[in-house]
């Protein structure tokens, strides 16, 4: 009976598994290191971020992706490599906060967040620093942990985003991101 009703979960697991099939396609994508996050803002179809641990950042926009470089504003490495995006639409223009640094170049010019208004069309898109702390872009106990700045709950309606910065504590701005307040210092965050 055991029998019977295993070879019948076989058959239907066997016969269903086109269902899990997918396929892939190849990207002309150029950047360098590893790509830590794809983001798609929900309100903008067709647009798409790409950031990575030491080549920048990226966007695509339509189908299929074509990957376009919108760092070029940082000319040091700090400035390529990014632990942190958030994406804010409310209407146009919509804008992107970028988090820059490794704890190896804590001293680097473009480490830090970095604000830009145009970086959702354009090119070359401008960027604009709001905080100088440094970030963990390329270190690899962070690369897997998550992401170091986000939006109060809503992120199509609130003004207030948070910021975690490496060795620095935790930030908030309630303009989403043009000033901040530090909230916690390194000493009062533990993991």
């Amino acid at each position: 009976m055991f029998t019977k009703y295993f070879l019948i979960c076989v058959f239907v697991f066997l016969s269903s598994s086109d269902l899990f099939s997918q396929s892939f396609q190849s990207l002309n994508f150029e950047g360098a290191g590893y790509v830590t996050e794809v983001y798609a803002p929900t309100h903008v179809t067709g647009l798409l971020y790409c950031r990575t641990d030491i080549g920048g950042l990226y966007r695509s926009e339509g189908y299929p992706a074509t990957w376009e470089f919108i760092s070029q504003q940082f000319i040091s490495p700090g400035g390529l490599m990014i632990q942190g995006l958030a994406y804010y639409y409310q209407g146009n223009p919509g804008f992107i906060i970028i988090a820059c640094g490794t704890d190896y170049l804590p001293n680097d010019p473009n480490r830090g967040v970095w604000k830009s208004n145009n970086a959702w069309q354009g090119n070359p898109v401008t960027w604009t620093k709001t905080l100088d702390i440094n970030f963990g872009g390329n270190d690899d106990y962070l690369k897997v942990g998550g992401e170091c700045i986000t939006f109060d709950n809503n992120l199509w309606s609130s003004n207030i985003v948070y910021v975690g910065g490496l060795n620095s504590g935790i930030f908030r701005s309630n303009n989403t991101g043009d000033t901040w307040t530090q909230i916690a210092s390194n000493t009062q965050v533990t993991v």
